[in-house]
């Protein structure tokens, strides 16, 4: 079953009446087990479906080594290693999403409009069409029919300027180069691996996921929490996939964070500094995940 998201969306309004302007947005892909034959191994005739795109915002003045306007959708692959039992990642690729391979759904290996799916340019991670680089809606159409891959919670998709790593191939993001074995090691950092069934968490927020902030003056600092509450099993790990977002050319930041407040409750905090900020409205997200190891 899915590890359940819900998106977190910052809303900052200030001092005008203008719509907001939002942070650019970056794609951070989720995917579900959908059957294996040696569940909850998960290692044999593992087959995944619904693909989805989640956004996490990110800073504007992010700059990319890898001097390319194309991203590439890329598919993880491990061959050891199992999160259930503790035993770290290793032996991961990433499979470049060209055609029908197995690591990605072959409605979604390409992005709806790959040729739009690029950034403004070579050295930046600013999306020209952020819409371009969604996967297709598939619903629970079933792909990747495989085998001989390490325990479940390691394969993803990952979006990002690619380059020659050793013998595999890393991955540039906003977050940094990232190799196969730091991606499938991150715990949804960077993407979400599915959860063998019959597993299954499910994530709980007060008014929707949205934190406001109000009206804030150019120069201050304001603090905002929410409640909300998981089912996951006994010892759940959470995940804010960029617990820092940065607005109006990072004169705006809030930073977020979580504490456990008793049984299934915790409580969301975000404290936002503003420094000689622009007059406007402005808003940024992010994506939060949990997964029962």
């Amino acid at each position: 079953m899915l590890k359940r998201f819900f998106l977190l969306l910052l809303i900052v309004i200030g001092w005008g009446g203008s719509p907001a302007t939002q942070a650019s947005r970056w794609p951070y892909y989720s995917m579900e087990i959908i059957s294996c034959k040696d569940a909850p191994a998960c290692r044999d005739g593992v087959s995944y479906g619904n693909a989805q795109t989640h956004w996490i915002s990110i800073s504007d003045t992010l700059k990319s080594t890898v001097l390319t306007t194309t991203l590439v959708l890329s598919g993880l692959h491990c061959a050891k290693g199992n999160a259930v039992l503790g035993i770290p990642y290793s032996g991961c690729v990433f499979i470049r999403s060209y055609g029908n391979n197995s690591h990605a759904d072959p409605h979604v290996s390409t992005f709806v409009n790959s040729d739009a799916c690029v950034t403004t340019a070579p050295d930046n991670f600013k999306l020209k069409d952020p819409s371009a680089c969604a996967v297709m809606p598939n619903g629970f159409d079933q792909y990747s029919f495989h085998g001989g891959a390490a325990g479940p919670g390691a394969e993803c998709m990952v979006a990002g300027k690619v380059t020659p790593y050793g013998n595999h191939i890393a991955i540039e993001t906003p977050f940094g180069l990232l190799t196969a074995d730091q991606v499938a090691n991150s715990r949804g950092q960077f993407c979400s691996a599915g959860i063998p069934p019959p597993a299954d968490c499910t994530i709980n927020v007060v008014n929707g996921g949205v934190l406001d902030h109000g009206t804030q003056a150019p120069n201050s600092i304001s603090e905002r929490s929410l409640d909300f509450s998981i089912a996951c099993g006994g010892n759940p790990t959470i995940t804010i996939v960029d617990p820092d977002i940065s607005l109006d050319d990072n004169h705006i930041h809030a930073n977020l964070s979580y504490s456990h407040q008793g049984g299934n409750n915790y409580l969301l905090k975000s404290v936002l500094t503003s420094t000689n900020a622009t007059a406007g409205s402005y808003s940024g997200s992010t994506v939060i995940t949990v997964s029962p190891y």
